[in-house]
């Protein structure tokens, strides 16, 4: 699991994460110290994104963890969206009612999908100072010289 980084500009607000291997028992504590530790280093980046295609499957610790990381998100104000097609993975969500808990508007199957989704729900006000527009989204949202 890590950031993904393509020496791209960067959202402030959104952090996107590919989730390799599986979710499970043994992997969930790492899980945690990872998410806090990008947390720490990225306080403002509140929404995000996990990308779990890579995932090979999920168990109840797994599931048990999603679902409190979409809690904790949601405390702070942002949301925890993930995107995977496989229909085996998509089960094993429906299984552990990761579906239902997380819910089904945060799950998606495609990254497009997602982002039409969450950049409406970004601070508008950040936006507004934001130059880079890094989602063909963003064109949308408030823009830095809109006050001009």
């Amino acid at each position: 699991m890590s950031p993904i980084h393509w020496r791209l500009p960067e959202c402030s607000q959104a952090m996107f994460i590919r989730v390799q291997g599986p979710m499970y028992f043994g992997a969930v504590e790492y899980l945690e110290k990872e998410f806090r530790r990008l947390e720490k280093q990225r306080p403002d980046q509140l929404h995000l994104a996990l990308l779990i295609d890579g995932s090979v499957g999920i168990d109840l610790a797994g599931a048990e963890w999603l679902v409190e990381e979409a809690r904790t998100r949601k405390e702070q104000g942002g949301s925890l969206y993930l995107v995977g097609r496989y229909p085996p993975l998509r089960r094993q969500l429906d299984q552990y009612h990761v579906t239902k808990l997380v819910g089904r508007e945060n799950i998606f199957r495609r990254k497009r999908e997602m982002l039409e989704n969450m950049v409406p729900k970004l601070d508008p006000t950040v936006c507004a100072k934001c130059e880079l527009r890094v989602f063909l989204e963003c064109k949308n949202m408030p823009s830095p010289d809109a006050g001009s």
